[in-house]
């Protein structure tokens, strides 16, 4: 739905962007495009969207487009507003310095294990925070996810055995009002 002057607008970030980093006019409109792809409005590109990209391709040595994918995925995933985009290229960003995982890794568990987190309750950077320890043990990528998603399911419908071990150690993943608790406090327990 954009107007002509938007396009104009966005040709100009574009080649701004081209010129005052690493990546070309071209891999920024392609950003752009993913980012919109993605459901982030016009403003929001133009306003932080398209940094927050860029960002995140320079810090976790991606594709622009692939960072940007990430990114908007990430947001739509955890129903995070377009406006807050370089809060998550951010913690996606944190996340690859803080391990060995890279952010292409992150994007990969999220993939698999990020719609399990969030069904379950957990928060986007409580997810993260779960991912970073995974990584932090030597599981990245799609087995982080698949490791978050089956430790989820696993913990919030537990067998009858488990069940009554869980209450004997009074070990819960969920608060008195039955909402999910966040990471650091679930592995405090």
């Amino acid at each position: 739905n954009a107007t002509a002057k938007d396009m104009q607008r966005f040709k100009a970030q574009a080649m701004k962007a081209g010129a005052a980093t690493k990546f070309s006019a071209l891999e920024a409109a392609e950003a752009q495009t993913e980012l919109a792809k993605g459901g982030l409005t016009i403003k929001q590109i133009m306003s932080g969207g398209l940094k927050s990209a860029l960002a995140l391709a320079a810090a976790g040595e991606l594709e622009l487009g692939e960072a940007a994918a990430v990114t908007v995925n990430s947001m739509k995933l955890f129903g995070i507003e377009g406006k807050k985009s370089m809060k998550v290229a951010d913690a996606l960003a944190t996340a690859a310095n803080r391990t060995t995982a890279d952010v292409a890794d992150f994007g990969l568990a999220l993939k698999q294990g990020g719609s399990a987190a969030k069904l379950a309750g957990a928060s986007f950077n409580d997810t993260i925070i779960a991912l970073e320890a995974l990584a932090e043990a030597g599981i990245k990528g799609s087995d982080a996810g698949t490791s978050l998603k089956a430790f989820l399911l696993n913990i919030a419908t537990p067998s009858k055995q488990a069940a009554e071990a869980m209450d004997e150690l009074g070990f819960s993943i969920f608060d008195a009002q039955h909402n999910l608790k966040s990471m650091p406090a679930i592995s405090e327990s």
